[in-house]
């Protein structure tokens, strides 16, 4: 039985003559491929050409979600890490480790979606006309990595409208090389704060005056503060630039943060002060002896011209003082208008060795809203705002009440919720555990909650008054000879001493002076003072425990951060591979009756055949009457196919199933999978035959 006839498969011929009659300058008709509709006229193959659109894309679309949803993932981790201690996952899998793989994985989709695109661009691409064959393997090596879509770059750019598909998509295969560097640079760690494990952290805060040190009675009206707060204010004037004690709190790690509520972590009671500089309200006498003398009200220094000797010091209530017209209200609510008038040594054009200073000092009582951080076992506090808590005059049978310090918060929290002086009065259908006190906020007559009130009790801030009045400053010092001009004596008030510096008492060195002590007093009145009022057991005697805000103790870790103008890189990349991907699916189902889809796929080459031009007998074309992809591999999977080489040809032949060689050392000569029916093979061309000795040395037939 004579052997079936060998069906041809046109791929070594076709390409080998082509590129070789490319490189060679001849046969121009030859060296020329285009597609080319031959069956318009027949319905069966144009049904056949109108496949389902979406049926040869369904690997690139879950691709280009998988990418998709690399992205979105990549976002999403960073978006739940940023400003985060890093993850402690399992198996020591870190954020760098998971975005490496998501990168990975983000560029290979991309890859494969490109390749495909790519490989449907080259059919497009020959559909716009004749082009060189040789064009399909740039396309091919294009869809494969860096170096072929550089090649092909030039190719494109010749034919720009024609090829904005896969020049964009050549761009995309270039640029993919950097996209994980680019995500991993997205990403940062910096030392930050995270909650401890253990550990408590507090802080203390007066919401209500006296607390336990209180106040008594020294005779008929006369009043003094408790020994802790006289201990606070001498010890500020003793010892300047050094606070009475540092405050007390708690943070068991060393590093602390507490809630911001408002824009404050909190509010407290505190001592103020407001210092004005009143020397243009001296008076100058000047005497017949040795010496001139200035007044300021009841206030006199002076000093000897001969001995440099006087009074330099004097310090007293503010009688016969003008006010400042902005410090009037301030000066109506004071524990405290202090005057110093002072000399210091300065040598005028006339020979004066002396220049009088003279400051005003109010102190009072105001709220401090407080925004702190404890860092390395240091507590810092910011001071937002300050508000003058004024003298609240009501009408109560209780005496004291007339002259009560009050101020309302407003917004306030009580248990967890923020309050308003719109919603005050919501709290009294809550238990009563509280009582109401009616005050001003805003101009308006507002019932407020005791917990939202800031309290200093009367005869307390009377206490403080006089004592500091009479008997804190209250003095003046003088230098006893000439010999020891920086040194003063003040008598019995040792501690005004530190109110003259020898070398230049001036304005802001009081100023200054009367800050620090504002301060230290400040710190003990928050230690000593109390929170909220409690009327649940006596509206007549309310209690009230020690005022403590609570924070978290924190430990120092890692965590990081992101940069997210990093991620513009993998974002814009996948928006452009969107572009072109949905570019080619619309020109796939625009084309579907020209351009077959086989993007990638070789198998439509191998089962072409090299016939005569109907219209032209002396030329060659390449045809073939599957244009489905499907059918092309079923009928690959049914074919065997051999290569055979001698010495003068190069063959690759079919052979039928009784050709096919067992597993053997000589086996690997063949690629042999089961052949096709014989009524498929005669359908087929002789063999293609390649002579190496028909070629010259540079390649030419």
């Amino acid at each position: 039985m004579p052997p079936p006839p060998r069906p041809s498969f046109g791929l070594v011929r076709r390409i080998l003559s082509q590129v070789c009659a490319a490189i060679a300058g001849r046969r121009a008709q030859s060296q020329l491929i285009a597609i080319h509709d031959d069956d318009e006229s027949n319905p069966k193959a144009k049904a056949q050409k109108n496949p389902s659109l979406f049926k040869y894309w369904v690997l690139e679309l879950i691709c280009f979600f998988l990418a998709a949803a690399a992205v979105l993932v990549i976002h999403v981790i960073l978006w739940r890490y940023n400003h985060r201690p890093v993850p402690d996952w399992p198996y020591g899998l870190s954020v760098n480790t998971l975005l490496s793989i998501l990168s990975t994985v983000l560029r290979a989709c991309l890859l494969a979606v490109l390749a495909s695109i790519m490989g449907q661009a080259k059919w497009t691409w020959l559909h716009g006309g004749p082009r060189p064959i040789d064009d399909l393997q740039t396309f091919d090596q294009a869809s494969r990595g860096l170096f072929g879509a550089l090649l092909i770059i030039k190719l494109l750019a010749q034919r720009f409208s024609q090829s904005f598909v896969p020049l964009l998509s050549v761009i995309v295969i270039i640029f993919s090389v950097a996209i994980g560097p680019f995500v991993q640079q997205a990403v940062a760690t910096v030392i930050c704060d995270k909650p401890g494990s253990f550990g408590e952290a507090s802080l203390p805060y007066a919401q209500n005056l006296p607390g336990k040190d209180g106040y008594f009675r020294t005779g008929a009206g006369l009043w003094e503060p408790g020994k802790g707060l006289q201990s606070a204010f001498l010890t500020s004037l003793t010892e300047p630039g050094r606070k009475n004690t540092k405050l007390q709190f708690e943070c068991d790690t060393g590093n602390c943060t507490f809630p911001v509520t408002n824009g404050v972590t909190h509010s407290t009671l505190a001592m103020c002060s407001r210092c004005v500089d009143v020397s243009t309200q001296i008076t100058r006498r000047q005497h017949s002896g040795s010496f001139d003398s200035y007044f300021m009200g009841p206030l006199e220094v002076f000093h000897s011209k001969g001995f440099q000797n006087g009074t330099k010091l004097a310090v007293g209530p503010a009688y016969n003082v003008t006010i400042p017209p902005d410090l009037l209200q301030i000066s109506g609510s004071s524990v405290a208008n202090i005057t110093m008038l002072s000399l210091s040594p300065y040598v005028d054009q006339t020979g004066n060795l002396s220049r009088p200073n003279a400051a005003l000092c109010i102190m009072y009582f105001c709220r401090q809203d407080i925004e702190p951080a404890v860092q390395r076992s240091e507590l810092t506090e910011k001071v937002v705002s300050t508000t003058l808590v004024p003298i609240v005059v009501q009408d109560e049978p209780q005496d004291f009440a007339y002259h009560d310090r009050l101020l309302a918060k407003s917004p306030c929290l009580v248990n967890g919720k923020a309050y308003t002086a719109a919603n005050f009065s919501s709290l009294k259908s809550q238990p009563n555990d509280r009582t109401f006190r009616t005050l001003t906020i805003d101009n308006q007559t507002v019932e407020v909650p005791s917990y939202c009130v800031y309290s200093v009790g009367p005869y307390y801030a009377t206490s403080i008054s006089q004592w500091l009045q009479r008997m804190l400053f209250n003095g003046h010092c003088s230098t006893l000879s000439s010999a020891q001009t920086s040194v003063v004596q003040c008598d019995d008030k040792f501690w005004l001493a530190n109110l003259f510096d020898p070398v230049n008492t001036t304005f802001a060195y009081h100023n200054h002076l009367f800050e620090e002590l504002a301060a230290s007093v400040t710190v003990f009145l928050r230690m000593d003072g109390i929170g909220p009022l409690n009327y649940s057991s006596d509206a007549s005697r309310p209690e009230g425990s020690k005022g403590q805000i609570k924070g978290t103790a924190v430990q120092k870790t890692a965590c990081l951060v992101v940069h997210w103008e990093w991620l513009l890189y993998s974002s814009i990349l996948c928006f452009l591979t969107t572009i072109v991907f949905f570019a080619t699916l619309i020109s796939s189902h625009r084309l579907r009756n020209h351009v077959p889809i086989w993007k990638s796929s070789l198998l439509p080459l191998l089962c072409l055949d090299i016939q005569p031009d109907k219209e032209a007998p002396n030329q060659r074309i390449l045809n073939t009457q599957r244009q489905d992809l499907d059918q092309i591999e079923t009928a690959a999977k049914s074919t065997c196919i051999s290569l055979e080489t001698n010495a003068e040809d190069v063959e690759l032949l079919p052979v039928s199933e009784t050709d096919v060689v067992d597993e053997s050392p000589t086996r690997s000569a063949f690629v042999s999978i089961p052949t096709r029916s014989s009524e498929d093979l005669g359908s087929y061309s002789p063999p293609v035959r390649i002579r190496p000795s028909a070629l010259n040395t540079r390649g030419n037939l």
